[in-house]
């Protein structure tokens, strides 16, 4: 696994298919987590996926400020 990845696993609360991608939607201690897959390697809502979090590639927003951390 790459430098800076976290394998994790997540049950899929809605899946939105965008064409060449699929965004999936989780929560994580409590917070609601948007990540975007490859459309052929999505999981069905309910399931639990197996997912990998590139920290090099994240945006993560302050909920108070709404600023890019």
């Amino acid at each position: 696994m790459p430098h800076g990845a976290a394998a994790f696993e997540a049950r899929l609360d809605v899946v939105e298919p965008m064409g060449m991608e699929t965004m999936v939607y989780f929560v994580v201690d409590g917070v609601e987590v948007c990540g975007r897959v490859n459309p052929a390697a999505a999981g069905r809502v309910g399931e639990s996926m197996r997912l990998v979090a590139d920290l090099n590639q994240m945006h993560l927003i302050d909920p108070r400020s709404e600023l890019v951390l």
